[in-house]
């Protein structure tokens, strides 16, 4: 509960909260647990997340269906984890930042 208050409702991240709560939608629906999917989509209307994107991946930025490829791999067989699995995510249209997207997103708590 700790980890979930400061990581998705509290403090000033370099995300913006309903970002934050979209990625914690990913990565529960990758584990199929519709309690916390469920959680995190409240959580993210709530913060002003854009409601179309909760109709399907494909309704949300490309960055997102690119997140939710290298999840997926590290999820279920992270020994195959890619350097161009990693570079997708940090290049062309619609890319994450390095510094203040992704590291932040795995930063170790404190």
């Amino acid at each position: 509960k700790q980890w979930y208050q400061r990581r998705v409702r509290g403090g000033n991240g370099v995300l913006p909260r309903h970002i934050r709560a979209y990625v914690a939608i990913l990565a529960s629906a990758r584990h199929n647990c519709l309690y916390t999917v469920n959680l995190f989509e409240r959580e993210f209307l709530c913060f002003g997340g854009n409601p179309d994107w909760l109709n399907g991946l494909n309704q949300a930025p490309l960055r997102f269906e690119r997140l939710n490829k290298v999840n997926n791999i590290l999820c279920h067989t992270a020994w195959k984890i890619s350097h161009d699995d990693i570079q997708d995510l940090l290049t062309g249209p619609d890319h994450w930042t390095w510094s203040a997207d992704i590291v932040y997103s795995h930063n170790s708590e404190e």
